[in-house]
């Protein structure tokens, strides 16, 4: 995964100053990434899309698309505009509707995938 963490990192660092160049607020956009395992699980990423398709092409898809949708939301719309989500009262918490087994369902799986305080600024490849 670290691996993996890195070529996002690098794919950012290289096009950081084409991305949001009119310097709009309140915007967002979801990347895809493609990558390929080969037989050692080393990753070669082959290619990022600025419109990834969000079908459910198979029931693992079918499980995670919808709460990444949710999550991303979560992550803009909650935060940027007063929302029924943006703020949690009486000790309770955001739940999502849509359940990933092994995840919380209280944890937004974007800050999770995009955490990338374990690592350095340093990339290694």
């Amino acid at each position: 995964m670290k691996k993996v963490y890195n070529l996002i990192k690098i794919t950012f660092f290289s096009v950081k100053h084409s991305i949001n160049s009119n310097r709009r607020k309140n915007c967002f956009e979801i990347f895809g990434f493609d990558f390929i395992l080969d037989a050692n699980l080393q990753a070669y990423l082959l290619e990022v899309n600025t419109n990834p398709g969000l079908e459910e092409s198979s029931p693992l898809i079918g499980v995670f698309l919808p709460r990444m949708i949710d999550d991303a939301l979560r992550l803009t719309i909650d935060d940027v505009w007063e929302t029924k989500y943006t703020h949690v009262e009486d000790g309770a918490e955001y739940n999502s509707l849509f359940p990933v087994e092994g995840y919380a369902n209280n944890e937004n799986m974007w800050e999770m995938i995009t955490d990338f305080s374990d690592y350095n600024d340093h990339i290694s490849l």
